[in-house]
């Protein structure tokens, strides 16, 4: 049985109080003092993380007010005395990581939801928590809900809410939603390129002229170069026949056609280089993007396109509170694969969202 830690209790207590507040939700009261208990989980449950707790608790903070440098200080002390043993991090990790954390939190709508006795961190719950009602509905189905008319049954209330209340839709990823417009600044980009004109003027002709990157951010210098790097290696990827009507392929995002090209010419020396770059030639004139000439073409079990679109689709649905259990049944029975072409499982989905953050927030930074 674990004993409990009363010294992060009695701190968060006081730090609460100086606040104006009460007490503490019964969750909070349980993690600040016992932290994540193991025992309460059966082998086969996955265990959340050191990065859940620690944004759950920034959520809490958030939720009753406290800003990022009122709850920073607490939340460190206790990452590092309480959370440390199910990290392998060392101590500075635990603290770069905590400030990435909070800094997430606050930087995005997410609201708080426990989850009540059902919560994922088997956390204490008690119907005399001051949020229990609140915490009835996850946020996200929360506006669907509708006060009850006097004087109607059951049964009509319910036959009315089959006709006002609209089906819920799944968010479009990130990665979909300028994927379009994206194409066009890198073909915008190329044509530019082709034109002579230096990378840093074509920086600023894609901003000026509107077009974001593929998280809708605004275009820096690094991330044009790396995306041109990409852009370049998909040129020789295999497409493969899908059923999808849109004509964008879901791996490369490339934009299908129907109208027919000439076939390519027989290969021979071209006057810049060899055969390879004479047909990369031949595929622009007829209508291909424009190849790096000797590029070398990726592997044909490269999956980390594809992986970028599952982690715009996996952090969309984290946001309306969908566990990371159910997530990487999702992918799977979508057909995603993870970098090495198998399929997810909790901990490479932990690891790669970790990836996916520290790469959004280096994203903010340089903008």
């Amino acid at each position: 049985m674990q004993v409990p830690n009363t010294v992060y209790l009695t701190s968060l207590k006081q730090l609460v109080a100086e606040h104006g507040q009460e007490r503490l939700f019964p969750c909070i009261e349980d993690l600040a003092a016992n932290g994540l208990s193991p025992e309460r989980f059966s082998p086969q449950e996955p265990q959340p993380s050191r990065q859940d707790i620690t944004q759950y608790l920034s959520a809490w903070f958030k939720h009753i007010g406290f800003l990022p440098d009122d709850c920073q200080s607490w939340l460190i002390d206790y990452c590092l005395g309480m959370l440390s043993a199910i990290s392998s991090s060392s101590a500075s990790q635990i603290r770069h990581s905590t400030k990435s954390n909070i800094k997430y939190i606050y930087g995005r709508d997410i609201p708080f939801y426990c989850g009540r006795e059902d919560n994922p961190r088997k956390a204490q719950c008690r119907p005399d928590c001051p949020a229990y009602q609140d915490m009835a509905v996850p946020p996200e189905r929360a506006e669907l809900r509708k006060p009850v008319p006097k004087g109607i049954s059951a049964r009509t209330e319910q036959a009315e809410d089959s006709i006002i209340q609209e089906p819920q839709t799944v968010p479009i990823p990130v990665g979909l939603k300028y994927r379009e417009q994206f194409q066009k600044a890198m073909t915008t980009a190329v044509e530019l390129i082709q034109q002579g004109k230096p990378k840093k003027i074509v920086v600023k002709a894609l901003n000026d002229q509107g077009f974001k990157t593929r998280t809708g951010r605004a275009w820096t210098y690094s991330n044009f170069q790396a995306e041109l790097a990409k852009y370049f290696r998909e040129l020789d990827e295999p497409t493969e026949e899908s059923g999808n009507d849109s004509g964008v392929s879901l791996v490369s995002g490339s934009f299908d056609t129907d109208e027919a090209t000439p076939p390519p010419p027989e290969p021979g020396p071209g006057p810049s280089g060899p055969a390879s770059q004479t047909a990369a030639q031949t595929a622009v004139a007829a209508g291909a993007r424009p190849p790096i000439l000797g590029q070398k073409a990726p592997k044909p079990n490269d999956y980390r396109l594809q992986v970028t679109e599952a982690l715009d689709l996996a952090a969309e649905l984290l946001k309306q509170g969908i566990p990371k259990t159910k997530l990487v049944r999702m992918l799977n029975q979508r057909g995603f694969r993870t970098k090495t072409g198998k399929e997810w499982s909790y901990p490479n989905l932990q690891a790669e969202l970790n990836k996916y953050y520290a790469r959004l927030d280096g994203e903010e930074a340089s903008d």
